[in-house]
């Protein structure tokens, strides 16, 4: 028995040094061009080019059967938005954070990483872990959503999701997926995952069945990278890795209808590692609170967003 676990950790160590040696390299690669990749509006065109710099710097591709774009010039352009910055939290600076969410007032955070993946409700106002539930060593824990009040929480590569339940925090139901999950959230009463594609999938996790897929585009242009999910008033909001851009999504047609651009928010010159790119998105709806926050960032952002980009995004408040 000792063997085996010894096997199993070794197994999982050298997991983790694949995927920290990979994912070193291409958060290396985002941080030294996304300033220079994406110096106007966010849009599907610059964010595409910043992920092939990516694969580049990776030496393999992240998707290599792209869908095709499509002509659409009949639609405009999606509506431009930044920030103003309301108020800043202490984090967790050592959490590789997959997914955050609100259930009423609590927050609650999904962490990844082989060995280190968890499921948190945190206290906003002091950065403190109340509960914590670690997964197994071989999991690898990605998005989190609030279904029917109940939490979802995503594997990476595993094709598991854990339901939790709230009071407790413990697992008391699972369903099974194809594919990679990356980030969920609820809508309508039915699942929505991201694969890190441009495709949505709306699943039943009572029975595991699929119930719709969705391309996601700006105009025809198809938007990949699809990570953390929000549902906030009617739309979807999507961080796309690895940039610093939220996309607001219809998720009736899969159309992109607004960015925002939240470049400057936690510089990348002061982000002290490599993979600290943005990923996580609660909204507060009984207070309409928009939190932000990232992998390995000391802080999560409450923002307001704001008609294209000004001055206030540039000199944020100190903590409050």
């Amino acid at each position: 028995m000792r063997g085996v676990r010894l096997l199993t950790a070794v197994v999982c160590s050298i997991r983790v040094l694949a995927l920290l040696s990979a994912t070193i390299a291409h958060a290396s690669a985002t941080t030294e061009a996304a300033d220079r990749v994406i110096q106007g509006p966010c849009n599907a065109t610059a964010i595409s080019r910043l992920q092939r710099l990516a694969e580049e710097k990776m030496g393999q591709l992240m998707w290599p059967h792209r869908l095709a774009d499509v002509a659409d010039a009949q639609r405009p352009p999606p509506l431009q938005y930044g920030y103003r910055l309301v108020r800043r939290y202490p984090h967790d600076p050592g959490a590789f954070t997959q997914g955050l969410v609100f259930l009423g007032e609590r927050l609650f955070e999904s962490t990844g990483l082989w060995g280190a993946s968890s499921l948190r409700e945190v206290d906003l106002h002091s950065g403190e872990v109340m509960r914590q539930v670690d997964l197994d060593d071989q999991l690898f824990a990605e998005g989190l959503a609030v279904w029917h009040q109940r939490l979802v929480q995503l594997t990476w590569r595993s094709g598991i999701a854990f339901i939790y339940d709230t009071e407790k925090l413990q697992p008391i139901a699972e369903f099974s997926y194809a594919g990679e999950g990356w980030g969920a959230a609820a809508v309508e009463d039915k699942l929505v995952i991201s694969d890190g594609t441009a495709v949505l999938t709306w699943i039943e996790p009572q029975n595991n069945s699929v119930v719709a897929k969705l391309s996601v585009r700006e105009g025809g242009k198809m938007l990949y990278g699809l990570n953390e999910l929000e549902p906030v008033e009617g739309k979807l909001l999507a961080n796309v890795w690895p940039s610093d851009c939220i996309a607001e999504i219809d998720a009736a047609t899969g159309q992109v209808t607004a960015w925002i651009d939240l470049s400057g928010l936690y510089p990348r010159k002061s982000r002290s590692h490599a993979m600290a790119v943005m990923n996580g998105i609660a909204y507060d709806s009984a207070r309409k609170r928009l939190l932000v926050t990232g992998k390995y960032w000391p802080y999560v952002y409450e923002i307001e967003r704001t008609a294209v980009q000004s001055e206030q995004q540039a000199a944020p408040p100190g903590d409050q």
